[in-house]
Parts: structure tokens; C-alpha cells; sequence
């Protein structure tokens, strides 16, 4: 039996070029056809990685012979953001089903949500698997031991990087791979449970100059956006084959030993968007603005009674510099150049970085001449005042 699942595997992914990209490793356990049809799927999701999951989900349901019986999509709540929270947002996956034909998605934003009316939902609908892809909440033990089944989909080579910001940290160390794990889900632990697909190393470079695929309501960074969707397309792949062959029902790793370090990938917070002029190399400030978006600094200035405090500058277009400018031999010092009108700013090791989009906190971005024309009043800064971000 193990013979002819690794040949369907193979022949299937030789049809598909994404699936290419895609290798497994599976232990000698032998399934059935009928021990593991129909599925009834609890989708646990939010963002455009998960919506490549969705999709092939129901692809999956609409074959001769389907995988997938019944699918409800379980998401986040609408957030309120911006100023005095007055815009409202909605997870990217809420269109998603109703553009795919599907029922309204779930609100669920606890643990308490999911044990009530979110297990009631399953129980009387004979679900029997919960499929987890970046929903960032843990589905907790008394949700998974009413359902037989359970997978998430993973963009990393597990055991690196478990956590919440996988691709984020891929891009920070400067990761020449990368890739996509389907795990069973732990009832207490995130990204604990046991391996059972895997794809093979992916060049991150490769995959980043694909681009992105989906749409994107609020700022993502370009090569996020890029790993997001690539590697979105190849975990649904990984997960149609994991279904198909019944490799969900793993109790244990498929790996007796893992071929990765592992490591974790906390939170993101905004602290890390600051950069540290003095300490901070060329290579890690553009990981940290590739990876995280805009990064910020402080400008000193002089508040209410003219006593000092500092304010938050954003680089919306931090590059590298490739004039010629004299700035002192300061980490942090800056100054604007008129024939790249650009504003230049010196890392600790004499590196410069241009940024020609800038804002001011408590002001829009605006370009650097402008920046640079509005903060001596802005901030009440004196002629003698040294032009140094911190």
C-alpha cells in the first residue's frame, strides 16, 4: 500500500509545476480509502495565506469523487484601526468565502467562543477535521477532542521557526531557503504537533521574485506579500496531498530525527521597526525594512514650556545611498541632498541610507525637501541643534 500511495504522490506532482516544489516523507503506515472519506472541515483562517488553503479546499469538493464534504469557515473578529479607530476591517478571508459560494464565516475570538457556540456548531454538523492556517489563535483541547482530525499549515521548515512570524523571520536572517510544514495540532502548544508533510528546501530568492498574487487592504511589505502568497500556494498543494492519502491520521512525526534546528519566531512588536544607528549593519536594516515594512527613529525636539522630548520619525522609502554627501561622524546624523533630493542618514559604520518619503509624528508622510523645510519649527529646533536621528 505504501508503494502505490508514494506513486500517486509522484505522478501528481509531476503533472503540476507547483507541486515540483513539493517532496514528502511518510512512514510505513497504510490507509484506506474508505477509513478517511467524507471530510467535513471546521477552516480556521484569516489572511491570504489561509485563503490559498480555502480555495483548494473547495476544489476538493467538487471532484467525482470528493475529499472534502462539508466546509465552514471559522475567522477572526472585525478590528477597528487607524485614528480614534474609525475604520473597520475586515479579515481578508470574509470575502474570500463569499467570492468561493460559501456560508457566512464564524466570528471567533476566544477560547470561550470556541467552546461554545463554535463547538455546538461542530458537533451538530458531524464535523470530524479542523484545519488551522494562520488563524493565530490556539484551537484549544476542548475543541480538538470532539473532532477525530486536525492539521494546520505551517510557511516553514518545522521545527525552524515555530511560532507566529515564520516568514517575517526568514526574511530578518536573510534565510537563502525556505518552505512548508503540515502539522496535526497540539491541544496546549502552538506548532507542537506531530510532522506530517513537509516540503523540500525553497529558494527564498526564487519565491520573493514570483511576487504577490493577492490583493492586500492594509501595508504589507512587498517580499512578505511575495512569501505569503508562493508559499501559499504551495502549502495548499501540500495540504490536497495530505487529504487525498490520508496522511493526517500521523500520530508522530513522519521524521525520526529532525532535519532542522529548531527555533522560534515570536511576535512581532513595534519596537523592532526601530533602528539602532550605531549597532544596527546595512544588511540588518534592510532585513529589518524588507521584512517589517517602515522602520522609525527618533528627532529631538523641544515641547510645551520648550523642554525636551523626542518624536517619531517613519522612513516610508529607506534605501540605500548612493551619492556623495558629507555628513559628521555621527551615528544617526542626517542631512538633505538637493540633487537626489533625498535626505541621507549615516549608520555607526559610515554607511548612508536615503529616504525620500518621511513623516513627522503628528503629521502625513511628505517628501524629504519638505521634511526637512518644516522641522526646524515643528520642532522648535535651534540653528545650533546637530541634525541626528536617535
Amino acid at each position: 500500500m505504501r508503494k502505490s500511495v508514494m506513486g500517486s504522490i509522484g505522478r501528481r506532482m509531476t503533472a503540476c509545476s507547483c507541486r515540483n516544489m513539493i517532496s514528502f516523507f511518510t512512514s510505513a503506515r497504510s490507509f484506506s480509502w474508505h477509513e478517511k472519506r467524507p471530510l467535513n472541515v471546521l477552516f480556521f483562517g484569516s489572511d491570504q495565506f489561509s485563503i490559498h488553503s480555502l480555495r483548494k479546499l473547495c476544489e476538493l469538493r467538487i471532484e467525482p469523487d470528493p475529499v472534502v464534504k462539508q466546509l465552514q469557515v471559522v475567522t477572526r473578529s472585525t478590528k477597528n484601526c487607524g485614528r480614534d479607530l474609525s475604520v473597520t476591517r475586515e479579515p481578508p478571508i470574509v470575502p474570500a468565502c463569499e467570492e468561493l459560494g460559501l456560508k457566512p464565516a464564524l466570528r471567533c475570538e476566544s477560547a470561550d467562543d470556541m467552546l461554545g457556540f463554535v463547538r455546538d456548531v461542530a458537533i451538530a454538523g458531524g464535523f470530524n477535521m479542523i484545519i488551522a492556517v494562520s488563524f493565530g489563535k490556539l484551537i484549544p483541547a476542548g475543541l480538538l477532542e470532539n473532532l477525530p482530525y486536525s492539521l494546520n499549515v505551517h510557511p516553514s521548515l518545522l521545527p525552524r521557526y515555530r511560532g507566529s512570524s515564520p516568514i517575517q523571520q526568514t526574511l530578518l536572517n536573510r534565510d537563502p531557503e525556505t518552505g512548508v510544514s503540515v502539522q496535526t495540532l497540539h491541544p496546549s502548544r502552538f506548532d507542537q504537533g506531530a510532522l506530517v508533510a513537509q516540503s523540500k528546501p525553497l529558494s527564498t530568492e526564487t519565491l520573493v521574485a514570483k511576487g504577490k498574487t493577492s490583493t492586500f487592504d492594509t501595508p504589507v511589505p512587498p517580499k512578505v506579500a511575495a512569501l505569503m502568497d508562493q508559499l501559499g500556494v504551495v502549502g495548499a498543494e501540500l495540504l490536497s496531498d495530505v487529504l487525498r492519502e490520508g496522511l493526517y491520521r500521523q500520530t508522530t512525526d513522519i521524521l525520526s530525527r529532525p532535519q532542522y534546528a529548531e527555533s522560534y519566531a515570536r511576535r512581532i512588536k513595534t519596537t523592532d521597526k526601530r533602528i539602532n544607528w550605531a549597532t544596527d549593519h546595512v544588511d540588518t536594516v534592510m532585513a529589518k525594512r524588507d521584512a517589517l515594512g517602515a522602520l522609525y527613529a527618533f528627532v529631538s525636539a523641544r515641547g510645551k514650556h520648550l523642554l525636551p522630548e523626542q518624536k517619531r520619525v517613519i522612513f516610508h522609502s529607506l534605501d540605500r545611498y548612493r551619492g556623495e554627501c558629507d555628513l559628521p561622524n555621527l551615528s544617526g546624523a542626517f542631512d538633505y541632498d538637493p540633487a537626489l533630493e533625498c535626505l541621507v542618514i549615516r549608520l555607526g559604520d559610515g554607511t548612508k541610507f536615503s529616504c525620500d518619503l518621511i513623516q513627522l509624528q503628528g503629521f502625513k508622510p511628505e517628501p524629504a525637501a519638505q521634511f526637512m523645510k518644516s522641522l526646524r519649527k515643528r520642532c522648535r529646533r535651534q540653528t545650533s541643534d546637530v541634525a541626528v536621528f536617535s
